[in-house]
């Protein structure tokens, strides 16, 4: 990509499950052509698909007439990915935001993992719900021994 360069990608997809693994292939796509390495590239991944589970599950019901719009918008150095459904939003506040304070639970860890491994994360709440995640490269770490 060139230096300073704004990209931006839409993928809008029916509120089905199923669309997941289309979801993921372009996820990786993105993250791998925005140059991030593989655990970057796989804590954006993870983080899509937990956020756009929630917008099929919640708020879209599981009813794939209902849409989820993902947008990647990405620089030489960061990837910011927002999924929005058609929702009426949640309370933030009443989420499990910490992985330990929800480790024994079967459902329910999805925003504190995608805190956990994004840069930034944002909800807002008017059209809809949105979380707006963001990713920063990680500085090349030296090799050593050579």
């Amino acid at each position: 990509m060139n230096e300073n360069s704004n990209q931006s990608i839409t993928l809008i997809i029916p509120g089905n499950l199923e669309f997941l693994r289309i979801v993921d292939s372009v996820t990786n796509a993105v993250a791998d052509f925005v140059g991030f390495g593989e655990d970057d590239r796989n804590a954006v991944a993870i983080s899509v698909i937990e956020a756009s589970t929630n917008a099929i599950q919640h708020g879209c019901e599981c009813n794939e007439t209902k849409k989820v719009v993902i947008t990647f918008d990405f620089e030489d150095d960061f990837l910011r990915v927002t999924v929005l459904d058609p929702g009426s939003g949640f309370d933030p506040s009443c989420a499990i935001c910490d992985l330990h304070e929800g480790l024994v639970e079967p459902r329910g860890r999805g925003l504190a993992i995608i805190k956990s491994l994004m840069d930034g994360v944002e909800f807002q709440f008017k059209g809809g719900t949105s979380v707006t995640m963001t990713k920063r490269k990680s500085a090349p770490t030296a090799k050593t021994g050579t």
